[in-house]
């Protein structure tokens, strides 16, 4: 393995008033390039907001991202999936092997 497949992680999911979701989490770009992207959803992959990059420095960069989106429920799971710079886009199922090795299906955290 010389590369890690492009994927992403929600680290943080809290309501920050009645109606607002707060996340935050890292991606890791894959072979294809930078993370340009990363999106949430609260909806099972229905819709997605994109949130904000606030880190990202150079190739393989880890890239960190936070966003607030709309959400009236008081519990739930959030979602995230990443973009690369060729448009390559984190799968919702990772493929399977015995040890979970560069597992990178969707980022999933419940609030």
């Amino acid at each position: 393995m010389t590369a890690l497949p492009l994927n992403s992680v929600v680290s943080t999911a809290y309501k920050s008033s009645i109606d607002t979701l707060f996340v935050k989490g890292y991606a890791l770009p894959g072979p294809s390039g930078n993370v340009t992207a990363v999106e949430v959803s609260i909806n099972d992959g229905q819709t997605w907001e994109r949130t904000n990059i606030i880190y990202q420095e150079g190739k393989f960069s880890w890239t960190i991202w936070e966003g607030s989106i709309s959400c009236s429920a008081q519990s739930g799971t959030v979602y995230s999936r990443a973009t690369d710079s060729s448009g390559h886009v984190q799968p919702k199922m990772g493929q399977w092997n015995l040890r979970g090795v560069a597992f990178n299906g969707w980022g999933k955290l419940g609030w």
